[in-house]
Formats: C-alpha cells, sequence, structure tokens
C-alpha cells in the first residue's frame, strides 16, 4: 500500500502541502480524496 507521502517524495516534492496542490490542479481532487475512492486506479489510468 503506498501513502501519499510515498507519492510525493518520489515525485520529488519535499512539501507534502505542494504535491497536494499540484494534484489537486492535475486531477481535479486531493490525493487523500482519490485513496478513499474505490475505483481510484480507473480514474488515474484514465486521466494519465
Amino acid at each position: 500500500s503506498h501513502t501519499v507521502t510515498d507519492a510525493a517524495f518520489s515525485c520529488g516534492f519535499e512539501h507534502l502541502s505542494r504535491f497536494s496542490a499540484h494534484y489537486a490542479i492535475l486531477f481535479g481532487e486531493l490525493p487523500s480524496i482519490t485513496l478513499k475512492r474505490p475505483d481510484r486506479l480507473s480514474g488515474a489510468l484514465a486521466a494519465g
């Protein structure tokens, strides 16, 4: 299981708030909301 922190650091972000802000711009929701959705994988693949 991956965390938002894992994703942020692996993408080169040093501040979680900046990662969350950029993620929300790209995907229309905060990463924590995406992780709570049961269909999160299919949504991420469609947006990618």
